[in-house]
């Protein structure tokens, strides 16, 4: 399967996280950010430029963010917060471009309140940057069986609805939640925490 996105975003995911995780950080940025991936062959304007000013500031190792809404679940919340520094944002656009631009490890959305047209333009950079976005019960589903190689999880998928039976906007909502990550180490992370989930 030959597997082709590309997009062009405007962001400003700083100032929207800023209050939040980097307090250091007090502008509104700019920029275009665009991802491909062609068989073997990815790319994306955020590899390519590994400057240090693109780092955030008070991200070390041992502080993983993971993005979340200020809806989701208390029970959730809870166990993401054994590993995580929860962070509140609105818009699902924010907490992905977020994810792809380093300020955070994961977005997780246990709900089927985010549609695949959220997901496609910042899908394209994880899967770049050698991340992806898989289905939030399909991780907590594997982590029940005790397998630990995650990387057979298949990644969202938008050329189908995924629930037929539903019409309008919502039978492209993502069924089943999301979880997005930057790289595959970061998708064992979460499955291990998400494993100690009811």
């Amino acid at each position: 399967m030959i597997t082709l996105l590309l997009v062009a975003i405007e962001s400003s995911v700083d100032r929207l996280l800023y209050n939040c995780v980097f307090p250091l950080l007090h502008r509104w940025s700019g920029n275009t950010t665009w991802g491909v991936c062609v068989g073997d062959v990815c790319l994306s304007s955020l590899s390519m430029n590994n400057s240090a000013s693109s780092k955030p500031v008070n991200k070390t190792p041992d502080r993983l963010v993971a993005l979340i809404s200020s809806s989701e679940l208390s029970s959730v919340q809870t166990v993401l917060s054994t590993e995580f520094t929860l962070c509140h944002v609105a818009g699902a656009g924010y907490k992905l471009l977020g994810v792809c631009e380093d300020k955070a490890e994961t977005y997780v959305l246990t709900k089927n309140s985010n549609y695949k047209w959220d997901c496609c333009g910042p899908h394209a950079i994880l899967r770049a940057l050698g991340g992806g976005i898989v289905k939030y019960q399909d991780l907590y589903n594997y982590t029940k069986t005790g397998q630990h190689d995650y990387s057979s999880l298949s990644q969202i998928t938008y050329q189908e609805p995924d629930n037929n039976e539903v019409t309008g906007a919502l039978k492209w909502s993502n069924q089943g939640g999301v979880v997005a990550y930057r790289h595959s180490g970061m998708l064992s992370r979460i499955g291990q925490v998400v494993s100690k989930m009811d």
